[in-house]
């Protein structure tokens, strides 16, 4: 229990350090005694053949461990020769399942960890331009399993750009949702707008009603609208959109825009009193999204943990 510490001339080790080191260099103190052994015994045959017979060298389990972890092996480092060998070497215990499930898993690692990185430079970014917007829906579109963690059901994209009715008889005038999601077990449909981190919740820095009361900028109001006529459209041309694909039990509504942290305090509960007013209908800003994210990811996307 003792802390290892050097005084004067002496150094005195903790019980648990002690074990740290000592089993740090056990593999390479056996490697070595086993290696002096052959040696010797190879010289031996040399001069007395009679009596000693050559020996090979010999891998033991774990010397490739502890050679990958002493010279610090890093993937990028490796040759193909390096890998070619790798692969060969391979046990045959070893199942083909685990060796794709390792990699699938080390897949699935880059993966969530490119998505994390390119949700957190969509909010952070500074300008608006106008392809702006088309990388948020391309985002989307190519991590669609996101807004699983904002509805807390299991539910699959059925659709981008998606036609939810309301042409008139020259067929002019359709709507369309940015996206459309099922739930994977009922199939109730649910409907996604989605604008960008610096699309404004509130335009005016002055108060409508002095001194606390903000009036919802344009775009989330109409982003508000315009989900609920795109609902109000599906509802009524649903057997005539749906062709069994999904179905509409007052489907949900995501609106994703803007950030909360551009908000001041007396702004952000105006913007909560307004959100939490609505029915069937839920805003979400990116920052929050990029939280919520944060947070369910965890583990499997911190780059200190790849190694696990």
């Amino acid at each position: 229990g003792v802390e290892t510490k050097v005084e004067g001339g002496q150094m005195t080790f903790g019980k648990a350090d002690l074990e740290k080191i000592f089993h740090s260099i056990k593999r390479t103190k056996e490697n070595q005694s086993s290696e002096i052994k052959r040696l010797s015994n190879n010289h031996l045959a040399d001069f007395i053949s009679n009596k000693f017979k050559h020996k090979d060298v010999v891998y033991h389990g774990g010397d490739l461990a502890l050679f990958i972890q002493d010279k610090k092996v890093a993937p990028d480092l490796l040759s193909e020769e390096d890998v070619d060998e790798l692969v060969d070497v391979l046990p045959k215990h070893i199942s083909e399942e685990r060796i794709i499930y390792n990699a699938e898993e080390k897949i699935n690692f880059i993966k969530l960890n490119k998505a994390k990185e390119e949700l957190h430079k969509l909010v952070k970014q500074k300008t608006d331009t106008d392809k702006y917007e088309e990388r948020c829906q391309k985002f989307f579109t190519e991590n669609s399993w996101i807004f699983s963690n904002v509805l807390s059901i299991p539910i699959a994209l059925l659709d981008t750009k998606a036609y939810v009715g309301g042409k008139s008889y020259d067929n002019t005038g359709g709507k369309e949702a940015d996206f459309l999601y099922k739930n994977n077990l009922t199939s109730n449909v649910c409907i996604i707008e989605i604008k960008t981190p610096l699309k404004r919740i509130i335009d005016s820095s002055t108060p409508y009603r002095k001194p606390d009361i903000y009036s919802l900028g344009k775009e989330l109001t109409g982003g508000v609208v315009q989900l609920l006529d795109q609902r109000d459209n599906l509802q009524k041309e649903f057997y005539t959109l749906s062709k069994e694909k999904f179905k509409s039990f007052t489907p949900r509504c995501i609106l994703l825009i803007g950030k909360i942290s551009d908000l001041t305090e007396d702004q952000t509960k105006c913007f909560e009193l307004f959100r939490n007013g609505l029915s069937n209908i839920e805003i979400i800003t990116f920052d929050e999204l990029a939280e919520r994210t944060e947070l369910i990811l965890g583990e499997f996307v911190d780059s200190d943990d790849q190694s696990s």
